[in-house]
Formats: C-alpha cells, structure tokens, sequence
C-alpha cells in the first residue's frame, strides 16, 4: 500500500512537470500571467502532496491504546486481548483472566464483547458475577444512546452486588457530574480514593476529585 502512494505521488509530481513544460512552450494559447500562475502552482501543488501521503512515516498508524492492569505495566490492548483469549482456550474457568478481559474490553470501548464475556462469566459463576453483568451492560447502553437514567439504575445494581466495583463507580461519578450533580460525584470519586489503587489510577481519581469540588465551590 505504502509503495503505491508512493507511486501515485511520484507520478503526480511528473505530471505536474510536464505540464509546466507543455504551459511555458510557445503556442499553446495562454497568456504570460496564467502560464506563471500555473509554473508556480503545479509544483507546489504535487510538493504538498507528496508531503501529505509520501513521506516517511505520513501513513504510520497511530499507536494502540495501552491499559494497566494493575501491575503498574502499561501494555497495548491488541496483545492484552490475544494473551487472555489464549489463556481462557486452555482454561475457560480461569475467573482471573475472564474478568480482566471484561476490564479489558471495556477501557478499549468495545462494550458488546465485555457483557458477551459477562454472560459468560455469569453462566459459570452465578451470582456472583451479577456486578460485572451490570456494568458491562451499562457501559453497552451507554455506548448505544440509552437514556442515563436507564444506565444509572444498572450501575446502582452493579454497585449494590459489588460496592467495590472500581469501573462502575467510576462510571456513575462521570455520569454524576456531566448532569452537574457535584456533591454524588464527590461522593463516588472518595469511595473509589479509599480501595487500593495502580499509583496512576489513584491519580486520575484525585484529580477528577479535585476537579468536581471546584466545580462545586464555582457553582459551575
């Protein structure tokens, strides 16, 4: 692919040449003016886009987004993904794995896959997985355009199973705060301060925190 826009601005640039040539030979019915015009905007015109689609690193896909999953490691979610699939191939009760997929899923913004997992999850464990089935499928709907009231009262489920749900509380306080309900929003963000926390989660968290008091003392 590279090596054929490569091409295409290679021939676009003497195409231009060429036809600076045929505009400056006598006879070919233009006035002076236009031709110097054209002299000067053919090869700037091929120049911009070889720099828009030919050079070095123009078409180097941005790199993927990354997740720590608590270690304190930042990995790229592609091969988080293809690790923990491996892992539920050759263990598809490994709870560990199949909920840091969930996790997974849902900081990558593919909430359909992580309820799919849930539902997984939930066939194997029962109960006790109710509060990732919560979220996952508050995170879906969200994602479809559902209503926040429809999502809050999922999230207030998956936090009723699990108070120590990282991802739902984080959720609700977000979705607290974009409707300027300041003082749930605080109270979300202290409960998520007071679990154990990766030291960059914990500092998003506080400067989220810190964020919605001043938002509630600017009355804003």
């Amino acid at each position: 692919m590279l090596a054929e826009i490569l091409l295409f601005a290679a021939a676009g640039a003497a195409l231009a040449a060429a036809a600076v040539f045929l505009l400056l030979r006598r006879g070919s019915g233009l006035s002076r003016q236009l031709k110097i015009g054209l002299a000067v905007f053919l090869p700037a015109f091929a120049a911009g886009m070889y720099a828009l689609v030919g050079t070095p690193g123009a078409l180097q896909a941005p790199p993927p987004p990354t997740l720590d999953l608590g270690d304190g490691e930042l990995r790229p979610l592609p091969e988080i993904y293809a690790s923990l699939l491996r892992r539920l191939e050759e263990e598809p009760g490994d709870r560990r794995a199949r909920e840091l997929l969930i996790r997974s899923y849902l900081a990558g913004g593919r909430p359909s896959l992580a309820l799919r997992e849930a539902k997984q999850l939930q066939a194997l464990e029962g109960r006790s997985a109710r509060g990732l089935v919560f979220e996952a499928q508050a995170r879906y709907w969200l994602a479809a355009g559902e209503p926040t009231g429809r999502v809050d009262a999922l999230l207030d489920e998956a936090l009723e199973t699990e108070p120590l749900n990282e991802e739902a509380l984080s959720l609700a306080a977000l979705l607290a705060s974009q409707r300027l309900e300041h003082e749930r929003a605080i109270s979300l963000l202290e409960r998520l301060l007071e679990l154990e926390l990766a030291p960059g989660r914990r500092a998003s968290y506080a400067a989220r925190l810190a964020d919605e008091r001043a938002r509630r003392a600017g009355g804003g």
